[in-house]
């Protein structure tokens, strides 16, 4: 499943790139479940110093920008997505693809 891996290796970058899981000691936590009504990848972050917004913002890309297609690959490539803010900070964003 092409388009798992792909959408795997977005969510995992962009927590490392946009949350405290890219700094010394951070840490990101990678969950993939698979049965036989779905596949599902869950992502989990670090979190952030500031306030974080409820979920993570999907803007049109600009045509001079070498950044900000991910999510747009993300909520093409999956069935679902979405995220979803833990009290301790961190965020988990998540995939999930229909086996049917």
């Amino acid at each position: 499943m092409d388009a798992a891996v792909l959408v795997t290796s977005e969510l995992v970058s962009n927590a490392v790139l946009h949350t405290l899981s890219g700094a010394h000691g951070g840490e990101v936590c990678l969950r993939v479940t698979v049965n036989t009504a779905a596949v599902r990848i869950d992502v989990s972050d670090a979190g952030t110093l500031e306030r974080m917004p409820p979920g993570p913002v999907e803007l049109p890309p600009s045509l001079d920008q070498e950044h900000g297609r991910g999510l747009a690959l993300v909520a093409h490539l999956s069935d679902a997505w979405g995220t979803a803010l833990h009290t301790s900070g961190r965020r988990t964003t998540w995939a999930s693809w229909d086996n049917r």
